[in-house]
């Protein structure tokens, strides 16, 4: 049987996905702190896919918030928090930070999706965003926590958006009804196959704003000398963004990801060359 820590790394980092190359690099204390904060990420996000049915995915959401509430009290039982308890007790406000969390993952369960654009951004970054701003406090330089939550929410928003076509098929609706009407199109118009050019549009838009958000976050982090990993985790999903360009933005066709011979290249590039 396999040990927490085993549990958490093949949760957080499989091999090939972007976090085990972003922890190549890092410090062996650090990843071992960021593993299971990570593995609790994807353990809470993944109640969006976990089955067809929203409602089961809600009871499974419901479960992770009355563990939260077992780790606020010191009595976790899963794997992830079972190894978060003694490394988040040192850590402010770490358990409304996961809460913010959750809650933020419940609203896309819930379709409570705020309208505009850049309301919308704003909103989900920070909230997907509050993972790293627990991260952030575990190689403290207060003056980049903002930019450090920014960047994580970021990224975890185009994760998300790569999996816009398994969440629209599960009836969540995921992107901001103003943006849609400006494009004269409502969420299940993306599923019908038609306007596919109209489509495109609306995809480039987003995907723009957040490769912009990407390299304003990355230039600032280097100048904070942030953790490696924060950085390799920027440009392995900036390149991403680019990838999802050249392809066209056919976000509602497949999921695009990049090789792990690119995602090695990019990582060590980043890593001496940041």
């Amino acid at each position: 049987m396999s040990t927490a820590a085993e549990y958490c790394h093949d949760k957080a980092a499989p091999a090939g996905s972007n976090t085990y190359y972003a922890l190549l690099y890092e410090t062996s204390v650090l990843k071992d702190q960021l593993l299971p904060l990570l593995a609790l990420h994807y353990e809470i996000s993944t109640c969006l896919t976990a089955s067809t049915d929203p409602g089961v995915n809600r009871m499974k959401l419901h479960w992770w918030s009355e563990e939260l509430a077992r780790l606020g009290n010191g009595t976790p039982r899963h794997p992830t928090t079972t190894l978060l308890e003694p490394i988040l007790e040192s850590l402010p406000n770490n358990h409304t930070s996961l809460l913010k969390y959750l809650h933020t993952i419940e609203s896309l369960i819930n379709g409570q999706i705020v309208s505009g654009l850049e309301e919308w951004i704003n909103t989900l970054t920070q909230g997907l965003g509050q993972i790293w701003l627990i991260a952030s406090q575990l190689s403290p330089q207060p003056e980049a926590a903002a930019v450090v939550q920014t960047n994580g929410g970021t990224i975890f928003l185009v994760e998300l958006l790569q999996n816009l076509h398994a969440l629209l098929h599960r009836g969540y609706r995921i992107l901001p009804d103003k943006l849609l009407q400006t494009y004269h199109l409502h969420h299940e118009d993306l599923l019908n196959g038609q306007s596919d050019q109209v489509v495109t549009q609306v995809f480039c838009q987003l995907l723009d704003r957040l490769e912009q958000q990407l390299d304003m976050c990355y230039q600032q982090l280097r100048q904070y000398h942030t953790p490696y990993s924060t950085l390799i985790l920027n440009r392995l999903t900036k390149a991403t963004c680019e990838e999802i360009r050249l392809d066209g933005y056919l976000l509602l066709k497949h999921k695009l990801a990049l090789t792990p011979i690119r995602k090695l290249w990019i990582a060590t590039r980043t890593r001496y060359y940041r």
